[in-house]
Formats: structure tokens, sequence, C-alpha cells
């Protein structure tokens, strides 16, 4: 009975050493691993926070492009619109002379 009692611890000893021995280096190589991953997360969120950080100023620069490009649109609107006015303002003045002297030349006639 001893023998087998003593064969039995041998036999859970060397079991325990030949299951620690892989144990231990897989829960080393997971804490590498996790280690790994850790920093690939916080490289890749880094650059994905620059990139994004990139493209907020590219739309921001496409806003105000855009921006100067709808300012020189209603520019030229405004001074195509202006000269219009300008000539329907000389047109009225015109008109006015031209009703002007009708009625008074028709005045005129009527003495």
């Amino acid at each position: 009975m001893t023998d087998h009692f003593s064969f039995s611890v041998v036999c859970l000893i060397v079991r325990k050493h030949i299951c620690i021995g892989p144990l231990l280096s897989l829960f080393g190589s997971a804490f590498q691993l996790e280690g790994e991953k850790n920093k690939l997360e916080n490289l890749l969120k880094n650059n994905l926070m620059k990139r994004k950080d990139r493209i907020l100023l590219e739309l921001q620069e496409d806003s105000e492009e855009d921006r100067k490009n709808k300012l020189e649109m209603y520019k030229a609107e405004l001074e195509s619109v202006s000269q219009r006015i300008s000539g329907d303002v000389a047109r009225f003045k015109g008109t006015a002379i031209q009703a002007s002297a009708i009625c008074f030349g028709s005045k005129l006639f009527d003495l």
C-alpha cells in the first residue's frame, strides 16, 4: 500500500510539473500577447484619431473653399443685378422725361 501511495504521489507530482510547466509557458505567452495587443490597439487608436482629425480639417477647408466660391458667386450676381437696376433706373428716367415732355407738349397745344 505504501508503494502504491508513493507511486501515486510521485505520479501526481510529475503530472503537476508536466502540467504546470506548459501552463506557465502559456500564461507567459498570454501576457506577452496581451501586451502586444494593447500596444497595437493604442497605435491603431492613435492613427485613427489622427486620421479623423485630418479628415475633419479637410472638411473644414472644403467648407471654407465652398464659402469662398459661394461668396464669389453672390458677388457676381449682385454686380449683375446692380447693373440691371442701373439700366432700369436710366430707362425709367428716360421714360419719365419723355412723359413729362409729352405732357408739357400737350399742355402747350392746349393753350
